[in-house]
Order: structure tokens, then sequence, then C-alpha cells
């Protein structure tokens, strides 16, 4: 009868030992996912600063530097609000701009990052830059 009883105590301090280590488990797992959701953030607002880039650099388009800072700028300002980030945050055209052929195309983007918990330290803006060169558009138009 003593074995049996010993089993049985056995039994709940396993119940009590679950009972300590399941927060630490919590916050553990809070913690991970609060670290993936910085850099999932991070990888969407480069990825489509990038793209943005991408698409205006080849794009025929025959203006002045300052009208590719602002088409740049707009048609990054609407990938984000297509991509779930909204208006907030900063966008400006990088100031990139030289002599034609070597004309290049940059934008900047600040956007305040939310944590889901706030479990990990992390930075309280998203940024990134991003420049290219534009496409050759044929000829020096100024010839």
């Amino acid at each position: 009868m003593m074995e049996r009883g010993r089993g049985f105590r056995r039994r709940g301090s396993n119940a009590i030992e679950f009972g300590l280590i399941f927060p630490v488990l919590l916050v553990f797992i809070g913690a991970m996912l609060d670290f993936s959701w910085y850099f999932f953030q991070e990888q969407s607002v480069i990825s489509v600063v990038r793209g943005t880039v991408r698409e205006v650099a080849v794009m025929d388009y025959d203006h002045s530097a300052g009208e590719w800072g602002a088409l740049v700028e707009s048609a990054t300002r609407s990938a984000l609000v297509d991509a779930g980030f909204g208006t907030r945050g900063t966008v400006r055209a990088v100031d990139g701009a030289s002599a034609w052929p070597d004309q290049l195309v940059g934008v900047q983007v600040e956007l305040p990052y939310e944590p889901l918990f706030g479990l990990t330290p992390a930075p309280r803006n998203i940024q990134w830059q991003f420049l290219m060169r534009v496409e050759d558009q044929g000829p020096d138009p100024s010839s």
C-alpha cells in the first residue's frame, strides 16, 4: 500500500511542475512571436520598396530628376497602402539624381513598428532606403 500512495503523490508533483514551467514557456513563445513579427514586417517593407523602385526605374519615362522623385514617392506610398501598411510613416525620394544616363532613382521609407506583445526589445521604426540606376531609355534626350 505504501507504493501506491507514493505514485499518487508523484502525479500531483507533475502538475505543480507543469504549472510552474507553463508561464515561462508562454513568455518564451510570445518573445519568439514578437521577434518573428518584427522581421516579417521589415522584410515586407523591403520587398515593397525594392519592387516599387524597380518598377519606376524600368518604366519608359522621359522627365527630370525631380519628377522621378515625385513618381517614386507616390508609387511607394500606394504600394505600401496596398500591402496593408496604411498611410502612416514617411516616404521621401532619395536625392540620387545625377547626369543622364546614370540617373538614380530611390526612396527612403520609415514606418512605425508596433510589436505584438512587447516582450523583446525592438526598434520603434522600420527604416529602409533603396537606390537603383534608371534603365537606359535610349539616346540622350538633350542631343
